[in-house]
């Protein structure tokens, strides 16, 4: 057989396939449509049907074994015939031939189904979806094909709907939903699942014109849990937390974990912003309670932020974002407590959000400029050390100071980069410096708590003063207090007996200021003191602030720490200091801060004894 044979045979062969809904017994080559009141003509007999059918015995086969529900009709709609697959889709029982194919349907879906039979009359193929509700709840979901069929010099359109049971691909494609929006160790609603559920809430507000309540609840120092007891107690106490939460919620509330230690609750139907404020306040007293893991008990406290729809938000991203400005205006408070959403705090968000935007820009453009302010011995006049300060190159402003970037700072990321860079250049100019045979004495660098978080500052910075050949005892290190009593005080411990093991001079910032513990004397080596500016601003008014003064000179001369006062602005506060004991001070009365090339000029110089006088 050749090629052009073969070809012919096989067109013949599917030619009897087509050709098998063009006849039946009685048929008219009237080409009109069938009336409305007119016999359906009966095109087949069911497979295994009643009786023997007109049609190519491949095309009765392709029938009985597609898994298909298939069902022929007439360009009205009307049922012809079925396969079995179609006869089981409704229990097992053919529907009466001429019955209406759109109404064997379940009642929600039958407009649907309708419609769809018009669209195949026009000649346009339609495809839906229809859920056939079954015993106990249960039911199936089809998947419905609706096609014309052109029946020629028969009897004109007919229309073919094959349906395809989904109803198990349905099921898992709603598993992996409520998977991807479900938390999965408190089983709550996720992030995805709460912005959808909030915006659903939302639409019904503006339907009933009632707000909307939405609380973020985060748990307060959360890791010291999971770092002290294990994350197997941290694990417990969630779930205890969400169980309790949802305790005390309205089936018509919502409870979400939406990141590791934070919840997040929508509240309908409230009345207004106080009573918002009242859920939120039992909530943190739920929350305070002790949880029993393992025969220990957990304490923990929590912080929360409120927003209200329409009130601080149009939309459920605008009434999030309001609740989180809530949030962290809470954490920057001291945390343990509530606070709602006010204006003035997206105000102080986005002066924020510019400062960390600021500090990006500083690093990217390697914009951070060094300057040294003297640090000068009171009695002689002569310069002992310089403090490093950070700047940096506005392109239109000019030089800015560090409160332009004091968000930067708080980030583990922004400040250790930022640190680095000031790092980098002043070792940098430590080596120029050197090389021209000038000796600087000691360059004092601040070090920001969150510097701390990675637990590798001690590292980093003495392998940056080892590639640079700088010898350790001309640097100091100056840390404020406040990051002895911060998340990551450990770290800052650990770094700052590492730092003087090596032979760099610890300074305590800001002393006396509200966290000053003797205890740190006592357990850090520190070698310095700093006098914190605000004492020596009022040393003129001869307040208690001299007292203080007074006696951290003493403290410091029995425990053999040198001391710095800062911020000497007049010759009255100078005087004073000198003739108590004080033996070092800085301050614009002595000298700004000043550019390495002005250092340079100062060092030959050597004193700035006439400034003291």
């Amino acid at each position: 057989m050749n090629v052009l044979e073969h070809r012919e045979q096989k067109r013949e062969r599917w030619g009897a396939v087509r050709c098998a809904v063009r006849t039946g017994p009685g048929a008219k080559n009237s080409g009109a449509s069938p009336a409305d009141d007119a016999p359906c003509p009966q095109l087949w007999q069911p497979c295994g049907g009643r009786g023997a059918g007109n049609f190519d015995p491949l095309f009765e086969a392709l029938l009985r074994q597609t898994r298909e529900a298939v069902f022929l009709l007439d360009e009205r709609g009307r049922l012809i015939e079925a396969n079995r697959a179609g006869q089981q889709a409704f229990g097992g029982r053919l529907p009466e031939p001429g019955s209406d194919w759109a109404k064997l349907w379940p009642a929600a879906t039958r407009d649907l189904a309708g419609d769809a039979v018009r669209r195949a009359r026009s000649g346009v193929t339609a495809r839906l979806s229809i859920h056939q509700p079954g015993a106990g709840g249960t039911g199936r979901w089809w998947d419905v094909l609706v096609a014309p069929v052109r029946a020629e010099r028969q009897f004109g359109t007919m229309i073919l709907a094959t349906c395809r049971d989904t109803t198990v691909h349905r099921k898992s494609a709603d598993d992996l939903l409520r998977a991807a929006e479900r938390d999965p160790l408190t089983l709550l609603p996720n992030r995805l699942a709460l912005q959808r559920r909030l915006e659903a809430s939302i639409v019904r507000s503006m339907e009933g014109a009632t707000p909307v309540g939405l609380i973020l609840l985060d748990l307060d120092h959360f890791n010291q849990v999971n770092e002290a007891l294990g994350t197997a107690a941290g694990d417990h106490l969630l779930r205890s937390v969400s169980a309790r939460l949802k305790d005390m919620l309205k089936p018509s509330d919502c409870l979400a974990r939406i990141g590791g230690d934070t919840f997040a609750i929508i509240f309908e139907g409230l009345k207004g912003i106080a009573e918002l404020s009242i859920a939120s306040e039992c909530m943190l007293e739920r929350v305070r309670l002790p949880t029993r893991h393992a025969g220990r008990l957990i304490n923990v406290g929590a912080s929360v932020g409120g927003s209200l729809y329409p009130r601080d938000g149009a939309s459920g991203h605008d009434l999030l974002k309001s609740a989180e400005c809530a949030l962290q205006a809470v954490k920057a408070e001291g945390r343990g407590a509530s606070r709602m959403f006010h204006q003035h705090m997206r105000v102080e968000a986005q002066r924020k959000a510019s400062q960390r935007n600021l500090a990006r820009v500083a690093l990217l453009e390697r914009s951070i400029v060094p300057v040294y302010q003297p640090k000068m011995d009171l009695r002689s006049g002569q310069i002992v050390g310089f403090e490093a300060l950070l700047r940096w190159s506005h392109p239109r402003r000019g030089l800015q100071g560090p409160e332009t970037l004091a968000e930067g700072f708080k980030e583990y990321q922004l400040a250790s980069s930022l640190g680095r860079m000031m790092q980098q250049a002043v070792i940098a100019d430590l080596q120029r410096w050197r090389k021209a045979g000038i000796d600087c004495r000691h360059i004092s660098i601040n070090a920001a708590p969150a510097e701390f978080m990675g637990d590798d500052f001690a590292e980093r910075l003495l392998e940056a003063l080892d590639l640079g050949c700088i010898p350790t005892p001309l640097i100091q290190v100056e840390i404020t207090e406040q990051a002895l009593f911060e998340e990551g005080a450990g770290h800052v411990a650990r770094a700052v007996k590492a730092l003087s093991q090596r032979g760099i001079r610890i300074c305590l910032d800001d002393f006396g200021t509200g966290y000053s513990s003797l205890t740190h004397l006592r357990d850090l080596p520190a070698d310095v003191l700093k006098i914190d500016r605000s004492f020596v601003a009022r040393l003129d008014e001869g307040d208690e602030s001299a007292a203080i003064v007074q006696a951290l000179i003493d403290l410091a001369a029995k425990l053999g720490l040198n001391l710095v006062a800062e911020g000497i602005e007049t010759l009255a506060q100078l005087r004073w200091l000198r003739e108590r004991g004080c033996p070092t001070g800085q301050g614009f009365l002595i000298s700004k801060p000043l550019l390495g090339d002005d250092v340079c000029h100062l060092l030959r110089k050597g004193s700035l004894l006439e400034l003291s006088r």
